[in-house]
């Protein structure tokens, strides 16, 4: 099972306590379009996207999986003309089950997805890349014997890429799951150090890039009394160290996704026992910012995207009563966050992974409906 799709079960079953909702929370959008389904094809079933990100108003990518991950699941992907959402053939990776999730971009002719693929019963790393013309697989490492898993990709320049995610070592002592990140310099991928403080388990969900010598991934780190502990590290062009962070909940820490436009304007959105999670940097430190869903039952934020100090989207899903999920998209508008009202098309399950923007009037947002993706926009 993909260990974001795990977390999220593990929600579902959580009834804790609502902490800090202290946001105002309102239904009225902070601009004044608003959001809506854009079609979008779907390969196989099950379909969900789990990332977006553009190059224009013209030219926008989404990526995901299709099929079950037992069952000769593949990867999907997508891209938007200006016109219409189409399917971009994706290469074989010949494997039982394989996932993108996550996409970058650097140019139109230069974009980055990565996920993983099984291999004889264990997750490797997925690389591929698009030049243009088609999307090619490229040889990525794979550190630990147990597991290698990348969630998020972000881009600095052609010769200059960050995938980041988890790795898994069976050993004497018991497995041991330290955070995965990887480097490409142009020519070729290869593992970088970084911290994995929690004695339990690490994992960087989401990865931003300022510059070559400011990068951010953020995730969790767990202890042995199993609670989950937000997590922020930051590439200094030299070394990659643990950057001090809340924890507000009890039990469970989580940063699924970061944006940042400037060495002193960061966002980390996750989720905070069964609250929204959301936190700024200032160029000194973390700290969380009121947000809050609309749900009884859970709310989580899975995707950030920041196009000024003053426009921040944040979006993923919140759970009723009855444990179905809807969208949730929230908006920073240089004050507070307000809920945005989205469209929920599914029956059982509708979320909201990935976002993106070109402008304060074009940004896209990527998921799954039930068993089928959800593409919409806010225009």
């Amino acid at each position: 099972m993909k260990l974001r799709s795990f977390f999220m079960s593990i929600m579902m079953l959580c009834f804790l306590p609502m902490l800090f909702i202290n946001a105002s929370v309102t239904s009225a959008a902070p601009l004044s379009c608003s959001w809506k389904i854009v079609s979008s094809p779907n390969p196989g079933s099950p379909d969900g996207l789990h990332s977006v990100a553009t190059v224009s108003a013209n030219d926008a990518w989404a990526v995901g999986g299709s099929g079950l991950q037992r069952s000769s699941g593949q990867p999907i992907i997508e891209q938007w003309n200006g016109t219409q959402w189409s399917a971009v053939s994706s290469p074989s990776t010949g494997t039982l089950y394989s996932t993108l999730t996550s996409v970058a971009v650097v140019s139109a002719n230069d974009i980055w997805a990565v996920g993983w693929e099984g291999v004889n019963g264990v997750a490797e790393t997925l690389t591929e890349h698009w030049n243009g013309t088609q999307w090619s697989i490229v040889s990525s490492p794979n550190p630990a014997n147990a597991g290698n898993e990348l969630y998020s990709v972000a881009a600095v320049s052609t010769n200059d890429v960050w995938a980041v995610g988890f790795s898994e070592s069976t050993t004497a002592i018991g497995p041991i799951q330290p955070t995965l990140v990887e480097h490409w310099n142009g020519t070729q991928w290869s593992v970088v150090s970084s911290p994995s403080p929690g004695t339990q388990s690490n994992v960087l969900a989401g990865v931003a890039a300022v510059s070559a010598t400011d990068v951010w991934a953020v995730g969790y780190g767990a202890g042995s009394n199993g609670v989950w502990q937000a997590l922020t590290e930051q590439w200094n062009g030299t070394q990659w160290s643990v950057v001090s962070s809340p924890s507000p909940g009890t039990q469970i820490n989580y940063l699924d996704s970061v944006a940042a436009t400037s060495a002193t304007d960061a966002w980390a959105v996750g989720y905070a026992d069964s609250q929204t999670l959301t936190e700024h940097w200032n160029g000194t430190q973390w700290s969380v910012v009121s947000s809050s869903g609309p749900g009884p039952v859970s709310n989580s934020l899975l995707g950030v995207a920041e196009i000024s100090a003053s426009n921040v989207w944040a979006v993923g899903y919140y759970q009723s009563s009855d444990f179905v999920s809807h969208t949730l998209t929230e908006h920073w508008n240089g004050k507070q966050w307000h809920v945005v009202k989205s469209p929920s098309p599914g029956m059982n399950s509708t979320q909201l992974e990935g976002v993106a923007a070109t402008s304060p009037t074009d940004v896209w947002a990527v998921g799954h409906s039930d068993s089928t993706t959800l593409i919409e926009h806010y225009c």
